[in-house]
């Protein structure tokens, strides 16, 4: 098995846009957490703008990966299925059970970019446990 077949080979043939729009929308999310502070401060449309780029970054990116996704095996695609599942059903339970853990007051309130690291996270593990278990 070549690498460009093997499962982590996606990981070798991203496309440039896909690249391109999740760093524009990591840069985005970041100016927007960085102009919280001055938001009573913005007029209207300045405020619609900070909302609209994360937008439209995040779409044009589930375009290029779903393009990128299209030219994959079927190996490949069972390890990204897993990897999804595993973050999503992982975050899922996560959410369930993060209220009591909050009552009981182990945890404060969290911040919702915290969900999607922990979700990130999630599917980069279960990307390494498939990967592993296809070998």
């Amino acid at each position: 098995m070549d690498a460009s077949s093997s499962a982590i080979g996606f990981c070798r043939r991203g496309s440039a846009g896909q690249f391109v729009s999740a760093l524009t929308l990591a840069l985005a999310i970041a100016g927007a957490i960085l102009l919280e502070d001055f938001r009573p401060l913005l007029a209207t449309p300045w405020k619609v703008l900070i909302l609209a780029v994360p937008l439209a970054s995040a779409a044009a990116y589930i375009h290029f990966l779903l393009r990128d996704m299209r030219r994959l095996d079927e190996l490949q695609l069972r390890v990204h299925l897993e990897a999804a599942s595993v973050a999503c059903l992982g975050t899922f339970v996560l959410m369930l059970i993060y209220p009591a853990i909050q009552y009981s007051g182990f945890v404060g309130q969290i911040r919702p970019v915290y969900v999607v690291y922990m979700m990130l996270a999630l599917a980069g593990l279960g990307y390494l446990n498939a990967v592993r278990r296809y070998r």
